[in-house]
């Protein structure tokens, strides 16, 4: 697609600023009716949605050209796609697909923040990882029992993502004996995981995403693998949404599951329970691509009719279905644990702040936007903030940090490998 295949959606921004706010339905409060990160830092009217879909349409008309200024824009969103879920409320217009073919655009011309980039691209092709690790220590924290009790030739692979590997090994190591405990046969890709391609995806660098990709699936039809278990929510988005955007879904041959939709799943059937008690109070944070992004990608063609009717009809990715029970079940499920929600939960959660590259490019905004969640996290009372996101734990704990927080800051399974043990 290009930014012209969207123009239609572009020109029915109707300037509503329904993409900046909670709905009025949900909304409990002045202090947490945001929704878009940009905007409630920014303030101006570019950064947002609506000013974008402007710029866009701008671009189109041949008023302006891409630039160093809109790169500056476009690279502080998080494509948390709080505005595409806000939007698709009142119209069936695609926006977050718009900001990304922005990112594509300005990737594409070298308009992009060439240091962050050109590193992080570095960093992935030659160490296969976007931190500049060591390829041969990704899998340095799977050892002893966690090791020997792998199932070679198992048609389930748990795939650990970057960021557990290695800078959250606590959440892979947890992982493991959660599946482990419960029964579940499965392998790791050891010697070939590598990054999942997200970070690519999200920066605008598609074709370099899609060799990744390539070489994935490639692994997975070698092996004969045919469900693929992710603990991160930004693989379980690439595995999910990515890799089928540039594929047809139904010709992959694997399906994708979050470890808390398996536990959930285990435990809804009693083939797994908890056996210990964790006595603790949390809060739970909806991460964006596990929540209201994490529905699964409908391929479309077609024509718009007139009053934008489609032609066929078109399976619109509304936000509402994403993975938001199965996590909360999994806490439910410990003796011991309270959950209190935060104002702003499910499809209408506040992003983490690290998506989509800003912890790299903008690591400043990516600290605010972090801070501003932890206080309404800390606002319920809770003692611990919960995530099912590696990304989220660390940019949660850099913002706890900056803030002299006592907040813990844990991943649901971490909580849930305390009570089996």
């Amino acid at each position: 697609m290009s930014l012209e295949d969207y123009r239609y959606d572009i020109e029915m921004c109707l300037r509503c600023s329904s993409c900046k706010w909670v709905d009025p339905m949900w909304a409990k409060s002045k202090r947490y009716n945001k929704i878009c990160p940009i905007s409630s830092r920014f303030h101006y009217d570019s950064f947002s949605c609506q000013g974008l879909m402007d710029i866009s349409l701008a671009i189109l008309d041949g008023e302006i050209d891409y630039n160093g200024t809109l790169a500056d824009i476009v690279y502080h969103c998080t494509l948390c796609g709080a505005c595409d879920v806000m939007c698709k409320r009142t119209l069936e217009t695609e926006r977050l697909l718009v900001i990304e073919e922005l990112r594509k655009g300005l990737a594409e011309r070298g308009l992009a923040p060439e240091r962050a980039l050109s590193r992080l691209s570095k960093f992935v092709d030659e160490r296969r990882n976007p931190y500049g690790a060591s390829e041969a220590k990704r899998f340095s924290w799977l050892e002893g029992k966690r090791r020997s009790n792998l199932k070679s030739g198992a048609k389930t692979a748990y795939f650990v993502g970057c960021t557990s590997s290695y800078k959250h090994p606590e959440i892979a190591r947890a992982s493991v004996d959660l599946l482990q405990s419960a029964k579940v046969d499965f392998v790791v890709m050891e010697p070939d995981e590598w990054c999942c391609g997200n970070p690519l995806f999200r920066t605008g660098q598609v074709k370099k995403a899609e060799g990744i990709m390539n070489h994935h699936l490639e692994v997975i039809r070698e092996q004969g693998i045919e469900t693929i278990i992710t603990s991160c929510a930004e693989c379980y988005h690439t595995w999910k949404v990515d890799y089928p955007r540039q594929h047809d879904r139904k010709t992959l041959g694997y399906r994708v599951v979050h470890i808390t939709e398996l536990l959930a799943d285990l435990l809804k059937k009693g083939v797994f329970k908890f056996t210990k008690p964790v006595d603790m109070t949390v809060t739970y944070h909806d991460s964006c691509r596990l929540g209201r992004l994490s529905e699964p990608h409908e391929p479309w063609s077609g024509k718009r009719l007139q009053y934008g009717k489609l032609e066929p009809p078109k399976t619109w990715r509304r936000g509402t279905n994403g993975v938001y029970a199965p996590p909360r079940a999994v806490l439910n499920a410990i003796a011991g644990i309270k959950l209190l929600e935060m104002e702003r939960v499910r499809e209408n959660t506040f992003c983490c702040g690290a998506g989509a590259g800003v912890k790299w490019i903008n690591r400043d905004f990516a600290l605010e936007t972090g801070v501003e969640r932890l206080t309404e996290a800390s606002d319920t009372g809770a003692r611990a903030l919960v995530s099912a996101c590696p990304f989220c734990k660390w940019n949660f704990q850099d913002a706890a940090s900056k803030e002299g927080s006592e907040m813990e800051i844990l991943d649901v399974v971490e909580i849930a490998a305390r009570a089996i043990s």
